[in-house]
């Protein structure tokens, strides 16, 4: 991807990070999922149909840690809809320890160089200006005093749209929150190919999989642990 061009300071102009109307994704952007999403049909749908409402413009993923809110996240962003939204780019929060660095590492996603001024949100959305984006802030639960940093982009950017997965809301003015549910066990009293076909069990038996375990090996792990749950 060729660098972005300087932006003076008195410039406004939509970001131009690659072609106009194709996809971007950051050069920090969240990797592409490697594994598949299991039984997120409805909430797909339903964080799409939230995004769609003109009135949503922050949206927040919560739940506890595990429960698959990047993964949702993620399948939102391959699945959006280009009428929305021109441009994605998504910002991995957790290796950022210092709330105060999160504007520098959104202005970094951005591709807009940091000046080490104390108005870099104010730059960032000169540059943004009435682009239609959608920002993917992933796992915010740690830097929860930055949310101001938030307001001040969504204040200054009238079309962006900014899709965060956290622990907790961000409790800002405007805010959307989506609790995102685990994927329900299996009913044991069902024969065993319905317990097999479960969300909940295809994904424990991808993962297993994953870390090299045999399929045979995986599935008596899987029978001893719901044996102990349904004790």
């Amino acid at each position: 991807m060729a660098e972005p061009a300087p932006v003076e300071h008195n410039q406004a102009q939509p970001i131009l990070l690659v072609p106009r109307g194709e996809r971007i994704r950051s050069a920090v952007a969240v990797s592409a999922p490697l594994t598949p999403i299991f039984g997120r049909e409805r909430e797909v749908a339903a964080v799409l149909g939230l995004l769609r409402d003109p009135h949503v413009r922050l949206l927040t993923l919560t739940g506890p840690g595990g429960v698959g809110k990047t993964r949702l996240a993620l399948q939102i962003v391959e699945e959006i809809d280009g009428a929305l939204t021109d441009e994605v780019v998504t910002v991995p929060l957790a290796p950022v320890s210092d709330p105060s660095l999160v504007g520098a590492t959104i202005l970094q996603a951005l591709g807009i160089p940091d000046a080490g001024s104390g108005e870099l949100m104010q730059r960032a959305a000169s540059v943004i200006g009435t682009a239609k984006l959608l920002l993917m802030l992933d796992n915010f639960e740690h830097v929860l005093d930055a949310a101001g940093v938030v307001a001040d982009l969504l204040t200054g950017c009238p079309n962006l749209k900014v899709l965060v997965t956290s622990r907790s809301v961000l409790r800002l003015t405007g805010e959307h929150g989506f609790e995102v549910p685990p994927l329900a066990l299996p009913d044991l009293d069902q024969p065993l190919d319905q317990i097999v076909a479960n969300d909940a069990v295809r994904l424990f038996a991808g993962r297993a999989q994953a870390a090299r375990y045999s399929w045979s090996a995986a599935a008596r792990e899987l029978w001893q642990l719901y044996s102990v749950l349904a004790t």
